[in-house]
């Protein structure tokens, strides 16, 4: 079977408006897969017969290999398909490239681009040149490159940072735009989901004046196919789980609990809530018995939260607009996060909420 020409890649694989977003995600499985099992080389050897050869660039499926009239699909998507970094979709691309293919000439406005080098992609599978050698193919395109790259190109700030200390990836990620910036492009390309998402995130909160584009939209857009942007709905996607992360940190969780004092003192165990009700009646004695919570706290609330639960959902629900199709998880998601994520922040979370809720009990807050 012939190598695929660049035009029958794109319209074969690149997924159509109504699939995009949820191809976003997929592509984050694909990425590991294609990507993360390491090794890739930079290019097949001299006698590999994937090679596209000039007398193989044509229009016509007269090959004999089978009757299916399918010769052009790209064998990384054909039924049964494992895992293999070096048969991906942009290796078709790129042996199409070197075999001599070409986009085809536009008037579209010249444009000035950079490349990302992800993690995954350059240092733990050595893949550098066949990306810049597709960006440099293309008709009225200039390519820059930032002051890092290759092998000493920075990371983009990583969406695990994006999600545990999003202050500090959007200045990760705000560094490495800036060096785009610098290089004087318009656009950064990147392959890497993942990067891509963290770059976005990072150029809007940081308001960095350059754009972030996946490297297939790039050369599909190049081949002269549109699709919706799907950033769009991406953000406000985005938005719910941003909103979600600030809530499950031990500032945000502190917050939420001072939103139903009520609940959480009646689901105390053993009658304590009645007890603490009367004890915050005499001036002094919770103070007294301050230190006493950061050893009760972590004790109480794994007994407290099945009580606790219909009404932590109910504000979380208020607190952070979802999708019904995220609300319809959370009864079940909830309790299993709260369980994995209650031990590692109680120590945090208690400082926080205790003189709050001596506060409450006090009668010095209505809440």
């Amino acid at each position: 079977m012939s190598e695929p020409r660049i035009d029958s890649i794109a319209s074969a694989h690149l997924p159509g408006p109504d699939v995009v977003l949820r191809a976003y995600w997929l592509a984050v499985l694909c990425a590991i897969l294609l990507f993360g099992v390491g090794g890739c080389p930079q290019e097949a050897p001299a006698d590999d017969d994937t090679t596209l050869a000039d007398d193989d660039v044509t229009d016509d499926d007269d090959d004999d290999d089978d009757d299916t009239g399918d010769d052009d699909v790209d064998p990384a998507f054909e039924p049964g398909w494992t895992a293999d970094p070096t048969d991906s979709p942009y290796s078709g691309f790129g042996h199409a490239v070197a075999g001599g293919d070409q986009f085809p000439e536009t008037d579209r406005e010249p444009v000035t681009v950079t490349w990302h080098d992800s993690c995954h992609l350059g240092r733990a599978s050595g893949i550098y040149e066949p990306p810049r050698e597709l960006i440099k193919a293309v008709p009225g395109v200039d390519f820059v490159e930032m002051e890092s790259c290759g092998d000493n190109a920075k990371c983009c700030g990583s969406v695990l940072t994006l999600i545990k200390d999003p202050e500090t990836a959007h200045d990760l990620g705000k560094d490495r735009l800036d060096e785009a910036v610098a290089a004087g492009a318009d656009k950064v390309l990147a392959l890497c989901p993942c990067c891509e998402f963290q770059l976005r995130v990072s150029a809007d909160k940081r308001d960095v004046p350059v754009e972030v584009q996946d490297l297939a939209h790039f050369s599909a857009a190049a081949l002269g196919y549109e699709f919706a942007d799907p950033h769009p709905e991406v953000r406000a996607q985005w938005a719910v789980f941003e909103a979600m992360i600030a809530l499950m940190t031990p500032r945000g969780f502190a917050e939420l609990m001072g939103t139903m004092w009520p609940e959480l003192i009646d689901a105390m165990p053993l009658g304590m809530g009645g007890m603490m009700r009367t004890m915050g009646k005499i001036p002094g004695v919770l103070g007294v018995m301050r230190p006493m919570f950061p050893i009760l706290f972590p004790r109480l609330l794994p007994m407290m939260m099945p009580k606790l639960m219909p009404a932590m959902l109910e504000r979380v629900a208020a607190r952070v607009p979802m999708p019904d199709y995220m609300a319809e998880q959370m009864p079940e998601m909830m309790p299993e996060v709260m369980g994995n994520l209650m031990p590692h922040m109680i120590d945090d979370v208690v400082p926080l909420v205790t003189e709050p809720m001596i506060d409450y009990l006090e009668g010095h807050d209505a809440a």
